[in-house]
């Protein structure tokens, strides 16, 4: 799905960390089996303060996490999926729904090996 065109999310990707610039590296929709986490960096502008984005994990069509973004102006956040209890994420089918004040605005889809 791509991002809605009246959002204050203009960039969202899938990725594994960012760099020294602040520029999201790794960038994938499959990671490999070892994966310890997923980030989702997230690229706001014009956002009026204290605009909340949602985010909603899910995995094989279940929510398994949700967080509450603040956002307000131009900002760039990163956010990571890992798990508290095993090594690895597990191998599945995952997505990440970015939502605006309750509205979906993006849906990402990835794949853990």
């Amino acid at each position: 799905m791509p991002l809605a065109a009246d959002s204050v999310v203009k960039r969202a990707v899938l990725c594994t960390g960012v760099d020294a610039q602040n520029d999201p590296t790794g960038v994938a929709s499959q990671f490999p089996a070892e994966t310890k986490k997923v980030g989702l960096f997230l690229d706001f502008a014009d956002a009026p303060a204290n605009t909340e984005i949602s985010l909603e994990w899910y995995r094989a069509g279940k929510i398994i996490f949700r967080q509450l973004l603040l956002a307000s102006g131009d900002k760039q956040v990163i956010t990571f999926l890992y798990s508290e209890c095993r090594p690895c994420l597990r191998g599945g089918s995952y997505a990440v729904a970015v939502l605006q004040n309750d509205r979906l605005v993006a849906r990402l889809p990835f794949t853990i090996q």
